[in-house]
């Protein structure tokens, strides 16, 4: 069974996820996971406190400290990294 992709699907990649068996379907279906395609090394956004990497609308906060911007995906990330900078700087 194949199965065509609709819509603007440039910066996404599709990772291999095994076959497995669904209600309903005679034959095992092959799955994969849809990804944003990773960005180029310069151009990653991670948020120090999670590790999820971000695209450049997914940053919900920003600081300026001494050694550059960090990035944060949530207001929570955002609160541990306030009161502890120290642990999540490398």
């Amino acid at each position: 069974m194949r199965t065509q992709l609709e819509g603007d699907v440039s910066g996404a990649e599709l990772i291999p996820a095994g076959k497995r068996a669904l209600k309903g379907i005679a034959e095992e279906v092959e799955l994969y996971e849809v990804r944003r395609a990773r960005l180029p090394a310069r151009d990653r956004l991670v948020d120090p406190v999670c590790g999820m990497e971000l695209g450049p609308a997914d940053v919900a906060a920003r600081v300026d400290v001494s050694d550059g911007i960090r990035v944060f995906c949530s207001e929570g990330c955002l609160q541990r990294f306030v009161a502890t900078p120290d642990r999540y700087v490398s």
